[in-house]
């Protein structure tokens, strides 16, 4: 199968900066473009912030991956496979611009245990993402708490019906 394909981008969010990774900017979700606003100083008294720690071209070679990944996507979903052979695309990108933009997320760590966690969140739409600690032995007790409520439960309605 070939064939042409064409798709618009706007505003492919690429992070600039080394603290944070391209899926934990992903997983926290989109800055919506009417949010942004002129900056001045006001936003970060009391905040520590990090300007950019790479250059525009690493950025826009991610940011090129992201939308191969997007374009990959959409022609393969118009197909019908089983297993894919091949897969080759000459994409030709054109009108690009770019802003360096910042946005507010938020970043912080607590302790559980012997372990430290991490956490980022939106602060434009307060989506958080990150690892929580998981206990086996409080998943366990759950798991048998909640199956003898519903245990408990089919009995009853088993001996109501006698």
């Amino acid at each position: 199968v070939y064939g042409e394909h064409s798709m618009n981008f706007n505003d492919i969010q690429i992070s600039a900066g080394s603290r944070l990774t391209q899926k934990e900017i992903d997983k926290i979700g989109d800055f919506s473009e009417e949010s942004n606003r002129a900056y001045t100083d006001d936003y970060l008294y009391g905040f520590s912030a990090y300007v950019k720690e790479r250059s525009v071209s690493s950025c826009w070679s991610d940011a090129k991956g992201v939308m191969d990944k997007r374009i990959k996507s959409d022609i393969l979903k118009k197909y019908d496979y089983d297993r894919l052979g091949e897969y080759k695309a000459d994409t030709q990108f054109e009108e690009s611009t770019y802003k360096y933009l910042m946005y507010p997320v938020y970043i912080g760590t607590y302790k559980s245990g012997k372990k430290t966690y991490r956490y980022i969140a939106n602060g434009v739409t307060g989506k958080v993402h990150g690892k929580i600690p998981l206990s086996p032995w409080k998943i366990a007790l759950g798991v048998l708490i909640g199956a003898a409520i519903i245990g408990s439960i089919f009995l009853l309605g088993y001996l109501s019906k006698k």
